[in-house]
């Protein structure tokens, strides 16, 4: 194995480290996010004596239902934002454990070592994602973005375009 070979070895090791803490600090922030949400909304609405609608006049009551519903609009994307970019990170973690469960058995390529930034092979949605990797990642995430992509008709395209917009 050459300098390079071993190399990028221990840099997919640290991207595996360094995504699967990601993916764990998304989750966690979004479920608390959540959590936090549905917390604050009920003790809004359960504290006092009675419903506070039967108390308020109409004038006070419909800009808080829209403040309400706003907040909860907001607080539902963050989530669903958090839940999508835990998706990538967790493509990005199988991507690089497959291929060095490959290198395992048969000897990387020289080419296959060589650093690529995401940006530069469609994996990313303004082509400005900075990021390197080993190419034979990027070849992974190809492949799983095949395998993924579900057939005509059922939104694939419009799906694998989304994750590759969230890998960082």
């Amino acid at each position: 194995m050459t300098g390079i070979q071993a190399k990028a070895r221990e840099l997919l090791i640290a991207h595996i480290s360094r995504f699967a803490t990601y993916h764990g600090q998304k989750e966690t922030m979004t479920w608390g996010a959540a959590t936090l949400h549905v917390v604050a909304v009920s003790i809004l609405l359960g504290t006092g004596r009675g419903p506070f609608w039967h108390l308020a006049p109409w004038w006070k009551f419909w800009p808080f239902v829209a403040l309400l519903a706003g907040t909860a609009f907001i607080a539902f994307r963050f989530v669903k934002r958090q839940f999508d970019r835990r998706h990538a990170a967790a493509k990005l973690v199988n991507a690089c454990s497959n291929v060095l469960t490959r290198w395992v058995l048969n000897e990387p390529e020289h080419d296959s070592c060589a650093l690529v930034r995401l940006g530069e092979y469609g994996f990313a949605s303004d082509g400005k994602d900075w990021q390197v990797m080993p190419k034979a990642v990027i070849e992974e995430l190809r492949e799983v973005r095949q395998l993924e992509t579900p057939k005509c008709g059922q939104g694939g395209l419009k799906r694998w375009l989304h994750d590759d917009q969230n890998l960082t």
